[in-house]
């Protein structure tokens, strides 16, 4: 009885209620059957698929444990926990850096790393001043520099890349001579247009011929070879040599196209230079100096002494290569102290002193310059000795005339001094000056004042240039004369502090700050020695040698 009332109650509760729901399976076999949003095959209930076959949703009570801090779908907190008084809402705390993008924040990647993708909850960006690491070359959004501003002309630009030469964009940040200087910066590597590719502004010499000007604008070239030679086809100006230019060719052979025998500036056919530069008309060998058509005329035609049989080569040069020496006595308080390095490009010396022959010569040759006070043409003044009673200005003047120049002191001692060898005496260290190796006359103030020629009628009786070989310099041919013999001016203005206020090292140097007076050298004694005078006044023991190369740099 009471098994079937039991079962009447059971059916009566079945009629008078609806159906069950179904329920999911959940087998957690890797199969997601009906019914089941997922099934991953694991009993994990804190990744993508929980245990109960439902996705991980932020609310589902279930604190996931997969994914780390700013990952989609990251959770800080599950629903009412509290951190230092703050209630978790959304799975977050609401802070940046919690992992979990709220309201107001562009990202939260859990860290405060400022060299990432996410920077205190906000996008990394090229101009945030943090340069990001967490990307390669190449990958969208890759920085080699952020310094903070969109400034195009500094040493970031607002593509957060470092500046380069042909980036279109010109730095301002760089004085000259700094590295990254640019002076101009037109996006290309174009060569031929005011702006060359390493972002220099184009100029006559820089080996790149300008194009898209006409003859008569500024910065128009015809050629640019690159150098400063004026004895080939493309000469200063960057203007094509044509005969008439006033410069010799040197790069072209007799019979072909170009070559010229002589060049006077002017196409004249009635002159020393054939009006077509095809034939040179001086008389080499005559003893008469035609400028430009010769470069020296010594009365004969001979190639070996101190001009060249055609004429057209001074052969008294001597080059001497470039160095370092200290310059100045390595001891002492005087003039020439305190020794100091100087550095010198390769230039050329003239062998010998200016000779009055040649001197003559180019009196004769220039009609517009006066003859110097000093001269005489007393029979005790021989043709073959040195020129003395010239002005600084007058020295000066002749080896400009011919292309040339006055040494500077530094070039005259390194000279005299063996060059980076530094000796004392141009043969060398030892012995002291003596009459086998000087021409010497008696001159007040000298050391070792013994003459080794006799004044005569209180006039100097000055040697031919070479007369002591054994006194020459070690640079071969020897330089003569360097010591003994007249003394010669130099280029530099004089100061007995100039040593004292010049730095420890300098690039070719020539002192030109104050005062009146020139250095002169020469005086008998240790190559380093200093003398000087008033440039204006002509004196009986100074006479002068040129010299060609670098121009030098004044110094104060």
């Amino acid at each position: 009885m009471r098994t079937f009332l039991f079962l009447m109650i059971c059916m009566g509760f079945l009629v008078a209620c609806e159906p069950a729901r179904e329920l999911a399976t959940c087998n957690l076999d890797g199969v997601v059957d009906s019914g089941e949003e997922c099934d991953d095959g694991n009993a994990n209930a804190f990744d993508e698929c929980t245990n109960t076959c439902h996705f991980a949703r932020c609310g589902d009570g279930v604190l996931r444990r997969d994914l780390v801090p700013g990952e989609a779908g990251f959770e800080a907190c599950e629903a009412g926990e509290e951190a230092d008084g703050v209630r978790c809402s959304s799975c977050s705390f609401g802070r940046c850096g919690d992992g979990v993008v709220t309201e107001g924040e562009a990202c939260d990647d859990g860290n405060d790393i400022s060299e990432d993708a996410c920077i205190s909850c906000s996008r990394a960006a090229c101009g945030d001043q943090f340069v990001r690491q967490d990307l390669s070359a190449g990958e969208p959004g890759f920085e080699r520099c952020d310094d903070g501003n969109d400034d195009e002309e500094d040493g970031c630009t607002s593509r957060c890349e470092p500046p380069r030469c042909g980036d279109g964009l010109l730095r301002v940040d760089r004085a000259v001579g700094e590295r990254g200087y640019e002076a101009c910066d037109d996006g290309n590597e174009d060569n031929t247009d005011e702006c060359l590719d390493d972002c220099s502004v184009a100029r006559c010499g820089d080996g790149h011929v300008r194009e898209g000007l006409n003859p008569e604008d500024t910065g128009f070239e015809a050629c640019d070879d690159g150098n400063n030679d004026n004895l080939d086809a493309c000469i200063e100006g960057c203007r094509v040599a044509r005969c008439g230019d006033g410069f010799l060719r040197g790069d072209v052979a007799e019979g072909d196209e170009g070559y010229e025998a002589c060049d006077d500036g002017n196409t004249d056919d009635d002159d020393g230079c054939a009006g077509d530069c095809s034939e040179l008309r001086a008389n080499c060998g005559d003893g008469i100096l035609e400028v430009p058509a010769e470069a020296c005329d010594d009365n004969n035609r001979f190639d070996g002494d101190d001009c060249s049989a055609d004429c057209r080569q001074d052969l008294t040069e001597v080059l001497i290569e470039g160095g370092c020496f200290a310059q100045g006595a390595p001891s002492g308080s005087g003039n020439d102290t305190p020794s100091h390095r100087v550095c010198l490009s390769t230039f050329s010396l003239s062998r010998k002193e200016v000779t009055r022959r040649r001197y003559r010569q180019y009196l004769v040759a220039i009609e517009a310059v006066d003859v110097p006070d000093g001269w005489s043409d007393s029979i005790d003044h021989r043709e073959d000795q040195p020129i003395v009673r010239v002005t600084y200005d007058e020295a000066q003047a002749y080896c400009r005339y011919f292309g040339k120049r006055l040494p500077t002191e530094s070039e005259w001692e390194f000279a005299a001094r063996g060059g980076t060898l530094g000796l004392s005496y141009p043969w060398g260290d030892e012995p002291a000056p003596n009459c086998d190796r000087v021409a010497k006359t008696s001159r007040s103030g000298e050391a070792n004042p013994n003459e080794c020629i006799p004044r005569q009628d209180n006039v100097y009786q000055w040697f031919a240039p070479c007369s002591r070989p054994d006194g020459s310099s070690i640079h071969q041919p020897g330089i003569c004369d360097l010591i003994g013999n007249v003394r010669e001016w130099v280029a530099d203005l004089y100061s007995s502090s100039a040593y004292r206020n010049r730095a420890q090292e300098t690039q070719n140097p020539i002192y030109q700050a104050s005062g009146s007076n020139r250095v002169i050298r020469g005086k008998i004694g240790q190559a380093w020695k200093r003398d000087n005078g008033n440039p204006t006044t002509a004196r009986n023991d100074v006479g002068f040698r040129c010299a060609r190369g670098e121009d030098p740099i004044p110094e104060e």
